[in-house]
């Protein structure tokens, strides 16, 4: 158990290479660790209010990071130091795979992409819809996923050359969403957890209406294993038949944030108890939930 920041955790990311871990808090400030030792490495200071989201650049040299204080960050992550900062009410960040565009969703209609060498626009996308938090690039970037709400939530894919709305799926009140390593596959969590097919736009699964309260969530590198965040606990749960492999406990406070490492054989988890925990995931399967 890692224990060093002064409020909740709100979000934590692996870098490319697995050997450190970035957590963002509700105290401002972002811890770099080494996964190893557990030792924290860094502190990245520099943002005024709670700080959203993080994510590594692909080559793992550069942290981006979002924050109530309406702007974004990029970090060195070898000396902590603070490349560029430019303003941007964003509340969900994500690094295209070749690390040249940062795609930024702010908490009304409006998405921007901006170029992480300059800083600068590139371009500035409004929907009809009102985004209230969640972007993801796909793993080849051809594909962006974001979600909006009306009256119900929608789940969003965009063609990230034409900017062309691909897919519309109505569901309740999202609150997380991750993609599946090889892009085919992006993960929602609702009421239940929906898995889609992003080539076609069609519900391949819906698994487990049981788990509630459910804040974030990770598939394994393998896509075999989802992982969610459900109140105080984890559940590991296998993405073919929807049965529960394992289920993490000893947090102490919601969880609202886990990640893969990059070989599937730990998971972070960040709560609002000011924790963040590495757990080591086992192979054999548990009980069916």
């Amino acid at each position: 158990m890692l224990k060093w920041h002064d409020a909740g955790v709100r979000a934590v990311a692996f870098s490319p290479d697995g050997k450190t871990l970035a957590s963002a808090s509700y105290d401002k400030t972002i811890g770099l660790w080494d996964v190893t030792t557990g030792v924290r490495r860094l502190t990245l200071e520099g943002h005024d209010i709670s700080v959203r989201a993080v994510a590594f650049s692909p080559d793992g040299k550069t942290l981006v990071s979002t924050s109530e204080d309406e702007t974004l960050r990029l970090w060195d992550t070898a000396t902590g130091a603070s490349r560029l900062m430019f303003k941007a009410s964003s509340a969900s960040i994500a690094f295209s795979p070749d690390g040249k565009t940062l795609a930024s969703a702010s908490n009304g209609k409006t998405i921007q992409f901006w170029d992480t060498a300059t800083g600068k626009i590139q371009q500035t996308f409004r929907s009809p819809w009102w985004f209230y938090g969640k972007v993801a690039f796909s793993p080849d970037g051809k594909t962006l996923a974001l979600t909006s709400d009306l009256n119900d939530s929608i789940v969003q894919l965009w063609d990230t050359a034409t900017r062309f709305r691909q897919l519309k799926g109505n569901v309740s009140r999202i609150e997380a969403m991750a993609f599946s390593s090889d892009g085919r596959t992006l993960a929602v969590a609702a009421e239940d957890i929906r898995l889609w097919d992003v080539e076609t736009g069609e519900l391949r699964v819906t698994l487990n209406k049981r788990c509630k309260w459910v804040r974030a969530l990770a598939f394994s590198p393998d896509g075999e294993t989802l992982a969610l965040a459900s109140s105080k606990t984890i559940k590991l749960l296998d993405t073919a038949t929807g049965g529960l492999r394992q289920t993490l406990e000893g947090h102490t406070g919601w969880i609202i944030a886990v990640a893969f490492s990059p070989n599937g054989e730990n998971l972070a988890s960040g709560s609002l108890d000011c924790t963040i925990r590495l757990w080591t995931i086992r192979a054999e399967k548990d009980e069916a939930c």
